[in-house]
């Protein structure tokens, strides 16, 4: 990401932004996403749940926090508020140890995360569209008997291209609605090394692609003056698979996989003005991966996943006089998930992460960066595949442009 040409981009140039985001979403369809977590290992892989940079610091509330210049990608009802033309883009680095009794593990990564463009093309109406990680699988399983040694990696995920509309009914109540296109791939290879010589050593290779298609619907009420609500809906979508296996034993072969079907999820949140300079958010949401189905599989043990997450923001001072540290927003908070993946003796999998982030304003209020931390533990009570220390830094570079000026 050059950030440096985001911030030369004035309101002369605006086709410098589209530009810029069709080099980005060109990057985004030929990178891979990996989480990098041995939980990513299990059914689709390792959820991520992001609505924005600046949510991140909140605990990652933010379904109902309205903003003119970020764009929030999981409620289209909060676009409303976005101030003529807003685009962004962002990274997320991630280092994970993993904790075993007899072993650990270090493993970081980078990764594009995010990129958004929002078009106003009239008071009461917002057009906006992007792409966003939907779940994550980067793993290793090693294993070694007396007889053989067996290893199997494992990477890829899926990602969502949406596009979609909010509308404001009036001044207390906006209407949103997304159009979610699925798609993806994941890669695993499987390889067996014989101690005997006279057991031939084997390798397998299988490759999936995913795609689907679905919707999700979106409102933001303002409640009170100070206090805004809102959710959200995602509805089911099936997920086309097809499989390319390549063994030692035979050539490549092209087969129709099991489809997936991803069951409805929905959340529900708040933001509250609770003084001067200082919101407080927090947000619930929910996915019902019990039904989680892979069409002619059998043994699926998948669990129902709640999320929960509050935050507070510190504001920056309108006075011109104000100190560089007053001028910059702050915001800590945290969030405790029920993960969908339970461990391999069927405990409840848990997240449990401490939050922060930051803002920096500039060229006249116009451009954002946005920097949020998260670290916490994700394991089971039990332990009994092991645990995991995570810590996560996102950086985003969001921004308006006056390309509808009306006279």
């Amino acid at each position: 990401m050059n950030i440096l040409r985001f911030m030369k981009m004035t309101n002369r140039n605006p086709y410098k932004t589209c530009s810029l985001a069709a080099a980005m979403i060109f990057i985004l369809l030929n990178s891979s996403v990996f989480g990098q977590s041995i939980y990513g290992s299990f059914g689709i892989g390792e959820l991520r749940y992001f609505s924005s940079v600046r949510a991140v610091g909140m605990g990652g509330a933010g379904l109902a926090v309205r903003d003119p210049i970020a764009q929030n990608q999981l409620n289209p009802a909060a676009w409303v508020t976005v101030d003529n033309v807003s685009y962004g883009c962002g990274m997320r680095f991630e280092g994970i140890r993993f904790n075993q009794s007899s072993r650990s593990n270090t493993s970081n990564h980078a990764a594009l995360n995010t990129i958004s463009l929002a078009v106003k093309p009239a008071s009461n109406l917002t057009i906006s569209g992007g792409f966003r990680p939907h779940t994550d699988s980067d793993f290793e399983i090693y294993s070694k008997t007396p007889d053989y040694t067996r290893v199997i990696e494992g990477s890829g995920g899926i990602s969502i291209g949406y596009f979609g509309g909010a509308y404001s009914v009036n001044d207390k109540v906006a209407l949103g609605i997304n159009y979610l296109y699925y798609f993806g791939a994941d890669f695993e290879s499987w390889l067996i090394n014989f101690k005997d010589d006279d057991f031939v050593d084997t390798a397998s290779n299988l490759l999936r692609h995913k795609k689907g298609q679905g919707i999700s619907i979106g409102v933001t009420v303002m409640a009170l003056p100070r206090l805004h609500l809102g959710g959200v809906f995602f509805s089911e979508a099936e997920l086309k698979t097809e499989k390319r296996i390549k063994t030692a034993a035979q050539s490549q072969q092209d087969i129709k996989g099991p489809d997936i079907k991803v069951p409805y999820s929905f959340g529900i949140g708040f933001s509250s003005e609770v003084a001067p300079r200082i919101t407080f958010a927090g947000d619930v949401f929910r996915w019902q991966y019990k039904n989680l189905a892979y069409k002619g599989a059998s043994g699926q043990n998948y669990n129902n996943s709640t999320r929960y997450s509050a935050g507070i923001e510190v504001s920056p001072s309108e006075m011109d006089e104000a100190g560089l540290f007053r001028k910059l927003s702050y915001r800590f908070g945290g969030y405790f998930w029920n993960l969908y993946s339970p461990d391999i003796d069927g405990s409840s999998v848990t997240e449990k992460f401490l939050t922060a982030g930051m803002s920096i304003l500039f060229n006249e209020k116009k451009t954002r960066i946005d920097v949020g931390f998260e670290g916490g533990i994700r394991a089971s009570k039990s332990k009994a595949v092991g645990s995991e220390k995570i810590a996560r830094i996102y950086i985003a570079l969001v921004g308006v442009e006056k390309w509808f000026v009306r006279r």
